[in-house]
């Protein structure tokens, strides 16, 4: 246990990869179980980087995102981009739309990733 906190405070004062970090500290639980605990850490690491005036970036939304993505929490990954890249004054970029169609693919919600994909083409500036 200790050398997860110190391997969770070492990710949190590097800013490194959020999915790769989280993925570290994984132990050989079940999937589930994996996925309720990532959610955990993602979701307190974004509120410990706000409560300690880390800027969080688009870069750490889309790992936020990601997190939920993989473990098929739809309305938690759309509320990153309909709400907190918002409220934080950020722009998703392709990353962020690209994990939100990878999820409504997997999810046989095609309609809604095509819908996804035109939005993502209109939106970035490098384009989809």
């Amino acid at each position: 246990a200790e050398k997860k906190q110190l391997a969770y405070d070492a990710l949190l004062k590097s800013k490194h990869n959020l999915s790769t970090g989280l993925m570290a500290l994984e132990t050989m639980d079940s999937p589930r179980a994996v996925e309720k605990r990532n959610i955990e850490k993602a979701e307190a690491l974004i509120r410990e980087m706000d409560a300690k005036q880390i800027p969080v970036d688009g870069g750490t939304l889309n790992n936020l995102l990601r997190v939920y993505s993989l473990a098929f929490r739809l309305n938690r990954a759309q509320d990153v981009l309909d709400r907190q890249f918002p409220e934080r004054k950020l722009e998703p970029d392709s990353h962020t739309y690209a994990a939100l169609i990878e999820m409504y693919t997997r999810v046989s919600r095609l309609d809604t990733a095509v819908k996804i994909a035109k939005e993502a083409e209109e939106s970035t500036e490098m384009g989809f």
